[in-house]
């Protein structure tokens, strides 16, 4: 953007001498902190605005049309990358241009945004360094911007190598875990005055906030007044894709001024939205306000005469086409409602004695029912939590007095004659804040000298009979006063991961919401071996129409670590686990990469399986463990001869195991155990208690029944069915066996 010069007049008289200014060396630092840590306020917005502006700027320059390219931060990964497809920098234009702050090649044209050679560096407003990635002719070179110990800051090379990707710069900034949904908040309002909205990633159904305009024209646009309660009204400039804000306050509008007065009115009563070009208005230096020079107030106020002139010819246009006595009397009821926008133009309109109507003279936009039977008059009933508006219903009164009108009272006939669900049909008017008039229909003649009475004849009324009914929202009330509350937001989400401080939590805690965390992710971007997703209802896993809860979904997690590392298996992670609630999203993931949570571990399971012998693996881990904690029967070193590198043979110990069951004397008993232990390559002598030459046959024996049951839950399926070929007798046990293993893999 060029910029603009005052001219400068200078009279000098009796100069002794003169010194410039400047910045010494020892103050370069000092100033740089200025620059860095006190030009923004708001330095999130600061770092998505000037590398967003960056970007676009760059495809101008180089005459690319594609959109640019966000990946906004998530708590799955910290970090902003913004990419443009320009032409990208040189290692001349990093060390010439981009190091320097104040240098700039966009002041000779007003095409481009940027000007002030500041905003490449305002990531050092966020954070102590950032990584820049520059694709130029074939080569990828990535670079790291940071602050040095002597707090001016370097920019280094860190790697450079071939590349097939387009040419364009990538920034990369990683950002504070508990700022992700502030950079998507922020991100969501500013791009929404972007002409091309760039292509945003990392975040689930990233939408843009629509407001449809009440009029609009190539370079301007009245929005509709927001009628719930906020009486702050805002006009914004957009300039180079950024909105900024116009201040009445700043204009210096003299009250006494007609013209004046009228954009004093538009800015109280109405939402702006100029389009300007680029350098036809000044800007701050932090690129966060307008700065208001003389030029920048008349041109700003020269552009809001516009809308004046515009509104003028539009009242006066439905003013004369006015079809109905109603439908004059509600166009000077909005001229006449200061929340409307040609509230500005009625002290112009009216004449001397009133408004002219065919020949008549109107002086109200009233209309009196005193005299009227069968009228209601519907009204919204609403009410406001923590800043929402919520419209619950319609209180309803008989309608025996003057009613003033407006563009959002509506006449509806009750041609369905009913007494009861009236609200059901009209409730969308409501919503909007509208009344509604209902009346029942009587005979012809008797309805047409009662509308004509009120002044309604030909008035634009609506057949409740074309009316759909709908339902009523549903309100979620205190139980102390019955006053109208929002639900809370993790009812309204849809994704959710599991919150790692829930690990603390029991499995009997109710608040099943305290195990998730809200999250607005791009299910696409996750990585299929790192992550799967759950189908939850009432914050419950579902598989297969059964239910797991949080606590087991986690411990699945924790199991397969256990068993991954006993086994030695490689490449097996526990997965990160996204809960999804039933809808649009779900269905978005059944179509994506990612694998459900059942798929998930049965696959990974599989993998383990196909690496080790899963059985004697585990059976190794427990009689170790049981025989020590239990028995103190083996000592430490046998531990080293008990793993899966020389596991027993599975089958042969639970042949003795089994024998022992039946053993009865401490012979048959003492021999099963020798067996046992030439199986497992020990010594007899080694398994001996430490409190007694004589084994405790009846610890013994229940100790090896339940390695049997153990064992029978550890087999894999290949030895699983040779047991139960050979074995037709113990058939219950392998059902038991099965059950156990296919809970496993369901996740339950």
């Amino acid at each position: 953007m060029i910029i603009t010069q005052n001219k400068v007049n200078v009279v000098t008289q009796g100069i002794q001498g003169a010194v410039s200014f400047g910045i010494k060396q020892e103050g370069l630092a000092h100033i740089f902190n200025v620059l860095r840590n006190q030009l923004y306020s708001d330095k999130i917005l600061a770092v998505l605005r000037e590398y967003s502006c960056n970007a676009v700027d760059a495809h101008t320059e180089a005459g690319v049309n594609r959109p640019i390219e966000i990946t906004l931060p998530s708590r799955l990964s910290l970090e902003l990358k913004i990419r443009d497809y320009g032409m990208g920098l040189s290692e001349q234009d990093i060390q010439e241009i981009y190091a320097f702050y104040g240098e700039s090649t966009k002041r000779k044209s007003n095409s481009l945004i940027g000007q002030l050679g500041l905003g490449s560096k305002s990531a050092f407003a966020y954070g102590d360094n950032f990584v820049i990635n520059s694709f130029y002719n074939g080569i990828k070179t990535t670079y790291n911007a940071y602050i040095d110990p002597s707090q001016i800051g370097q920019i280094a090379t860190l790697a450079s190598s071939p590349s097939n990707e387009a040419n364009g710069v990538e920034i990369v900034i990683s950002v504070k875990p508990s700022d992700c949904e502030t950079f998507v908040s922020t991100a969501r309002t500013l791009f929404t005055h972007f002409k091309v909205k760039p292509i945003v990633r990392g975040v689930a159904d990233f939408t843009y906030e629509t407001r449809t305009p009440l009029y609009s024209e190539n370079d301007w646009r009245l929005l509709k007044a927001d009628r719930n309660g906020n009486y702050n009204r805002q006009a914004s400039a957009i300039m180079g894709n950024i909105a900024y804000k116009v201040s009445a306050s700043a204009l210096k509008l003299d009250e006494n001024n007609a013209d004046e007065a009228v954009i004093e009115r538009l800015l109280s009563n109405c939402d702006i939205e100029l389009d300007v070009s680029i350098g036809d208005l000044d800007i701050a230096a932090s690129r966060e306000g307008l700065q208001y020079t003389d030029r920048t107030i008349a041109n700003l106020k020269k552009r809001i005469l516009v809308i004046r002139d515009y509104l003028v010819a539009d009242v006066t246009k439905q003013l004369k086409g006015a079809q109905s006595l109603w439908s004059f009397k509600r166009m000077l009821g909005e001229m006449h409602n200061f929340n409307s926008p040609y509230y500005v133009v009625c002290n112009a309109m009216r004449g001397k004695n009133g408004y002219d109507y065919n020949g008549k003279t109107i002086k109200d936009f009233t209309i009196n029912f005193g005299n009227s039977k069968g009228f209601k008059l519907y009204t919204p009933r609403k009410g406001y939590m923590g800043g929402t508006y919520l419209v619950k219903g319609a209180k309803s009164d008989d309608l025996t007095h003057v009613v003033t009108l407006d563009k959002d009272i509506t006449i509806v006939e009750n041609t369905r004659k009913i007494k009861t669900q009236i609200i059901n049909y009209i409730f969308p008017f409501l919503q909007t804040d509208g009344k509604v008039i209902i009346f029942t229909p009587i005979n012809a003649a008797d309805r047409k000298n009662q509308m004509d009475a009120l002044g309604l004849s030909n008035a634009d009324i609506i057949d409740m009979t074309t009316l759909p009914k709908v339902l009523l929202p549903r309100a979620t009330r205190k139980a102390n006063n019955n006053g109208l509350m929002a639900n809370r937001s993790k009812h309204t989400s849809k994704v959710f991961s599991i919150d790692p401080a829930a690990k603390g939590l029991s499995s009997y805690h109710k608040v099943k919401s305290d195990f998730w965390l809200e999250e607005d992710i791009d299910l696409s971007t996750l990585d299929p071996k790192k992550y799967c997703y759950i189908e939850i209802e009432r914050f419950v896993g579902k598989i297969d129409g059964s239910e797991i809860g949080p606590v087991a979904i986690m411990s699945c997690g924790t199991k397969l670590e256990t068993l991954a590392k006993l086994a030695k298996a490689k490449g097996i992670v526990a997965p990160n686990i996204i809960g999804i609630k039933s809808g649009s999203t779900l269905d978005k993931a059944k179509k994506s990469k990612l694998m459900d949570f059942k798929t998930f571990f049965t696959n990974a399971l599989k993998e383990v399986e196909a690496q080790a012998n899963i059985g004697e693996v585990l059976y190794a881990d427990e009689i170790y463990s049981k025989f020590v904690s239990v028995n103190q029967c083996l000592r430490g070193e046998l531990r080293k001869l008990i793993n899966a590198n020389n596991a027993p043979n599975t089958h042969s110990v639970l042949e003795e195991v089994l024998k022992l069951q039946a053993q009865s004397d401490d012979l048959s008993i003492k021999s099963c155990i020798e067996s046992i232990c030439g199986h497992i390559g020990v010594p007899s002598k080694n398994v001996r208690s430490k409190r007694s030459a004589k084994l405790n046959a009846m610890e013994i024996k229940a100790t090896k029944l339940a390695h049997a049951m153990r064992l029978l839950q550890a087999i894999d399926a290949y030895n699983l069915q040779t047991y139960r070929e050979n074995h037709k007798q113990h058939r219950e046990a392998c059902v038991d066996y099965i059950t156990t293993r296919d809970h496993l893999l369901a996740g339950v």
